[in-house]
């Protein structure tokens, strides 16, 4: 987990004013606070509460219903291999917990995480990165019983995972699921996991912003984002409204160190109930694929590409006879509308796609140039594509590696970009999962720099400039000298499985 874990930063409430503490008061017993309500706390004591005292009840509410149905979870997995990024990343083996040991072949790593109860039989959601490559599971409940479990089913893509206690637990307290469509910004929320084995955690915080995107955590996914505390451990946790229901599954943050900033990720909860249920129902996750990649056109992007469409989603690459080149899309097409939908940003259509049925003709709205045109594409089953491209095999003949560009040459190819980049031998291709394919590797990128403002980062794989493929560092170099005199560059990017445009602005 690492950085793949946990918001968070102080709770300071008790520090405003009375008035937002009376709004946060009034809100919890929906409305005006009447003094012959007898379910306002502290009636018959002849006064009302303290601000103090209203917001110690109300969050204490919340925590009582919601710790019995939140446990902890511990794993043993076999250990990774060393490999050469190893000695450069990370010299401790699991990132989440307790028991972390070097990796090497016969080892095993100890991870922990969270889970929270959705069934009464003992049915638990938790994240898939909690329970992947887990030998043995292990869960402690909030009144600590410990139960064996075993894995029903778990979706990489959405991060997802529902396991099972084994034995006779009983009759457990399940949490019931909200609807995290009716989350609104500024909304109070409470995350409850066990952070650092620190079992029934409780912080609080609110809703920071909705449909947060994140490719690398899930590419379909629009992420909650809160400022309730979360740390390694708390991943597959509860975020809870003041209802104390499930309205998210806590899963990662963002972090210099592994520790709580206050920026953390939830999935939300309407996307974990269906992927929940596929997951039980059928052991998998059915989605729709069109066989293109996709991403959000901004103003800065339409200017550089001169695109007449100021928004949509720009289509980046069409797989060959994949469904969207059946239907004759192209790349540089901007799709505005999926079946009278708009499409706001790449997130969006990707997440409509991936629900539709296979099998299902969808009409697009696109933009192809100056024109307008109708295409109607079948949707179809989504390949599972392997996570790191290439055959993944070692060359027999790379040993101690394949020697690259020279370091000079790579070093001053986008001197003008701020960038440092290679042509790619096979350990780098190994390295960053570049494929087979013709480009430079970005080996780094110059703070503040014009790539640096483009959003281009370390081991992306520049795949074209100006419109033309780079298989050299020299080509690249070129390409930037005759951006430069256009005032603007745009590069065509692959980053994992994703690949994209970026706009680079000179002057």
């Amino acid at each position: 987990m690492g950085t793949i874990e946990r918001k968070g930063r102080p709770f300071l409430v008790l520090a405003l004013a009375g008035t937002a503490v009376a709004v946060l008061a009034a809100g919890a017993h929906g409305g005006k606070a009447d003094p012959d309500d007898d379910s306002i706390p502290g009636k018959g004591s002849g006064r009302f509460l303290t601000g103090q005292e209203a917001c110690r009840d109300v969050f204490a509410d919340v925590a009582e219903k919601v710790i019995p149905s939140v446990v902890s979870v511990y794993s043993t997995r076999n250990a990774a291999p060393w490999n050469d990024r190893d000695d450069e990343e990370n010299d401790d083996g699991d990132e989440d917990g307790p028991g972390r040991g070097r990796r090497g072949a016969g080892r095993h790593e100890n991870g922990l995480g969270s889970g929270v109860i959705v069934g009464p039989n003992g049915l638990i959601l938790t994240n898939n990165h909690v329970t992947e490559n887990a030998r043995s599971l292990r869960v402690r409940l909030s009144d600590d019983r410990e139960f064996d479990a075993e894995i029903i089913a778990a979706d990489k893509t959405a991060d997802l995972a529902v396991i099972r206690l084994k034995g006779k637990p009983g009759k457990l307290p399940s949490l019931p699921l909200g609807d995290s469509e009716k989350l609104r910004v500024g909304e109070w929320v409470v995350a409850v996991g066990s952070p650092y084995g620190l079992s029934e955690t409780v912080t609080t915080g609110i809703i920071s912003a909705k449909g947060r995107r994140n490719p690398e955590m899930n590419p379909y996914g629009n992420f909650i984002q809160t400022d309730a505390a979360i740390n390694p451990g708390n991943s597959g946790g509860a975020l809870v409204n003041l209802r104390g229901e499930l309205i998210g599954v806590n899963t990662a943050i963002v972090s210099q160190n592994g520790g709580n900033t206050g920026i953390g990720f939830a999935i939300p909860s309407n996307l974990a109930k269906k992927v929940m249920a596929e997951l039980v129902k059928d052991g998998k996750v059915t989605r729709g694929w069109l066989g293109i990649s996709i991403q959000t056109v901004d103003g800065r992007l339409a200017e550089a590409m001169d695109l007449k469409a100021t928004k949509g989603v720009l289509v980046t690459s069409v797989a060959k006879g994949g469904p969207g080149d059946a239907a004759g899309l192209r790349r540089g097409d901007v799709i505005l509308r999926m079946d009278d939908v708009e499409t706001r940003d790449a997130a969006s259509l990707m997440g409509a796609v991936a629900d539709a049925k296979p099998g299902k003709e969808v009409d697009l709205t696109l933009m192809r140039g100056i024109k307008t045109l109708e295409v109607t594409v079948k949707v179809a089953l989504k390949r599972e594509e392997a996570l790191t491209a290439g055959s993944g095999q070692d060359d027999p003949d790379d040993r101690d590696g394949i020697p690259g560009s020279k370091a000079g040459d790579g070093a001053d190819a986008g001197a003008r970009l701020g960038l440092q980049v290679a042509e790619p031998d096979q350990k780098l291709r190994r390295r960053y999962h570049t494929g087979s394919g013709t480009g430079v590797v970005v080996l780094g990128v110059e703070d503040g720099s014009r790539a640096d403002a483009a959003g281009i980062k370390e081991g992306d794989f520049i795949l074209e400039a100006g419109n033309k493929s780079v298989a050299t560092a020299l080509e690249l170099r070129a390409a930037a000298e005759k951006g430069r005199k256009k005032g603007k560059l745009v590069l065509r990017v692959k980053r994992g499985e994703e690949v994209f445009f970026a706009a680079v602005r000179f002057g």
